[in-house]
This record gives C-alpha cells, sequence and structure tokens, in this order.
C-alpha cells in the first residue's frame, strides 16, 4: 500500500528557516513571509516515498513553426519524469520582431505545465506565466507561477520562480563578455592559421535563478547561478553552473556536445557530462600517470550525466545571426538526466531548465 511504503515526514524551526533563506535569498520580506508560509504548509502531515532513483527521463515533441513562416509560433511539448513525480510543459514561443515604427519587440514564450505524483496518481503542481525576452536578453522568473494542489494530507499553496536569466543579450555583461571572450579564443587557437573559425557563440547567464520545489517536503528547490554558452564553431554547450539546493552547493562544470547519430539518418543528440569538483585528473599528463586501466579511468564521474537523442523532420534554410543553416522545424526527442552521488531533487531542478530555455535549447 502507498502509505505503508511512505515514512511521516515533521516539521521542525531549523527546516523552515533553511528552506526559506536557501531559495529566497535576496528576496523582499513579503516574499520571504510568502515562502515560510508555503514551506509550512508543504511539510505539514505530508507522507511520500523516503528513496528514489536520481535519474529524470525526457521526452518532447517540437513543432518551430517560425522557421518556416516568421508570423507562426513555436510549439514545445515535454515531459520530465523521475520516481516521484511526472511533469508535462508546454511552451509555445513567438519570436521578436522588428518594426520601423515600433522597434524590436521581445520574445515571448506562454509556458503552462502540471506535475502528478506517481504513486499516488494526482495533481501535485500547476505551472503557469510566460518569459520575455528583449533586446538586454533579460528575463525575470517571477513571471512564472506555480500552484501545489491538494493531495492526501498537503495542502494547497503557491509560489514562483525567481532572480533572473539573461540570453544573447546586444551588451552582454562584462562576466559573459569573458567567458565569450575566452572560448573564442579558444577555438581560434584550437583551428590553426588560416582555418576560417564560426566565432558565433549564444550565451546564458543565471543570476540567482530560482527553481521552486517540486511539491515535496523533502524538495527544498534550488537556485542557480552560472552560465551556459552554445559555441557554434564546436556546436557545444559549455556549462558552467552552480545549483544551491537547501544548505548545499553543487558546482557543476562540463559541456553538451551536439552531434550527428552515427548510422541513423535525420537524428542528432546531445550528450551531457557535467561532474563535480575532484581532485582526480588535472590535465592530459594525468591520464597516463596511473596504471587503473582504462575502464577506471573513463568510468562515470560524480555529476550528471545524460543522452537526449533528437529525431528530426521538415529542415527549411534559416539565416543564423548572418550565416545561412538548415535546420529541423519539427522534432522528437527522447533520453534521460542521471545524477551519480547527486540528489534527485538537484537533477530535477537542472532538467527543468530545458522546458524553460526550450527554444534555446532546441530552436534558433
Amino acid at each position: 500500500m502507498f502509505l505503508s511504503a511512505c515514512v511521516h515526514l515533521f516539521l521542525n524551526n531549523y527546516e523552515l528557516n533553511l528552506l526559506s533563506t536557501a531559495t529566497m535569498e535576496g528576496k523582499p520580506m513579503r516574499k520571504l513571509l510568502i515562502t515560510t508560509l508555503i514551506t509550512s504548509s508543504l511539510m505539514t502531515g505530508v507522507t511520500f516515498a523516503q528513496e528514489a532513483s536520481s535519474e529524470v527521463t525526457f521526452t518532447m515533441m517540437a513543432d518551430m513553426g517560425s522557421l518556416r513562416d516568421a508570423k507562426m509560433t513555436d510549439d514545445f511539448k515535454i515531459v520530465l519524469s523521475d520516481a516521484k513525480i511526472s511533469t508535462t510543459f508546454e511552451s509555445l514561443c513567438q519570436g521578436g520582431k522588428s518594426s520601423f515604427f515600433k522597434g524590436r519587440t521581445a520574445e515571448t514564450c506562454a509556458i503552462t505545465g502540471i506535475g502528478v505524483i506517481v504513486q499516488a496518481k494526482k495533481p501535485r503542481t500547476q505551472y503557469s506565466g510566460y518569459t520575455e525576452i528583449g533586446i538586454t536578453g533579460e528575463t525575470v522568473g517571477e513571471t512564472i507561477a506555480v500552484e501545489y494542489l491538494v493531495v492526501g494530507k498537503a495542502p494547497a499553496a503557491s509560489a514562483s520562480f525567481g532572480g533572473e536569466m539573461v540570453l544573447k543579450a546586444e551588451n552582454p555583461s562584462a562576466s559573459i563578455r569573458e567567458k565569450m571572450s575566452k572560448a573564442a579564443k579558444y577555438i581560434s587557437d584550437d583551428a590553426g592559421a588560416g582555418v576560417v573559425i564560426d566565432k558565433r557563440i549564444d550565451p546564458v547567464e543565471f543570476n540567482n535563478f530560482v527553481i521552486p520545489s517540486a511539491g515535496f517536503p523533502s524538495d527544498p528547490g534550488c537556485k542557480i547561478n552560472g552560465n551556459m554558452l552554445f559555441v557554434y564553431q564546436t556546436s557545444s554547450w559549455s556549462q558552467d553552473l552552480v545549483l544551491t539546493c537547501g544548505d548545499k552547493d553543487y558546482v557543476l562544470k562540463g559541456n553538451m556536445p551536439w552531434t550527428e547519430s552515427a548510422d541513423t539518418a535525420n537524428q542528432t543528440q546531445y550528450d551531457l557530462t557535467l561532474t563535480l569538483p575532484t581532485d582526480g585528473i588535472a590535465g592530459d599528463d594525468a591520464l597516463f600517470a596511473t596504471d587503473s586501466g582504462d575502464d577506471d579511468l573513463f568510468a562515470s564521474a560524480d555529476g550528471i550525466s545524460g543522452q537526449i537523442i533528437m529525431k528530426e523532420s521538415s529542415y527549411v534554410k534559416v539565416m543564423v545571426d548572418g550565416v545561412e543553416e538548415e535546420l529541423a522545424s519539427k522534432i522528437e526527442a527522447t533520453g534521460t538526466f542521471v545524477g551519480t552521488n547527486v540528489p534527485l531533487d538537484v537533477v530535477r531542478a537542472y532538467a527543468t531548465i530545458y522546458p524553460i530555455l526550450a527554444r534555446t535549447m532546441f530552436g534558433s
């Protein structure tokens, strides 16, 4: 039975202070009070499974109509599922437009979603809101709200995302400019003299961006800082992130290259490797410093890994930053995010970046 498979979790002052401080740091007192009330309601008299695998599955159906006609919208349906909750997101996006009289309008994405408790088979979370990205590239998280629905003894409550993200701004921040400059220098040096390189880089910066709790007492929500850069020359996302979940920081660094799948036409993939800090291998020379064997050397490291397989169709030719590209306007994707010595709540929070940034991660 469900109740016999679960444990009863009790609220105490330490947990309450910890959660409200970690998830809403730097917010006005009104926000802090709201968060305290939400935390109290989420953690009072609720029973859930005690342990779960740190694995989140990913499925997506994407129809990017704007690649075929700029007046059309891009529709992304993404499902994130784990041992505790399955959440269906939809992001309906309209690209920014330029007008002589009105100037450039913002890119907007309407975001909705619903999360269902796996064991109870009842909805727990409802997401609604939008992102709006103007010429500065900034979008604030608080425009996306989450409602916690009553499930068993868990009462209703509400919260929102928080902080901000900065995407492909016309005038990037100093930290992003430095990252982009280093990336450009690296690919120039790596290419060698006389080689034509693609200097386009798409940045995403996270400034105290808050992913709220999925509705469980054990899940405090996470705050994300850091950046992601898509380097066109290498077709890879470089990621340097810090996820603060509860009272612990998870420093995750690595990359996610985009490649064509071997022996399968019209299929591409993302391969993600993010690792926690380690005292292990520090450079190329260290690869041959021990005789532990190849299997041990390339074994999974602590962090988050994953793969997303994308079946593409309806290709169109479009201009991306002055360069003609042939892009798929329809994508069916499946994949997983797996945490190695990383809690499920952290993996889930990281995976939630993808439906929020669907147009950036999978579009143009």
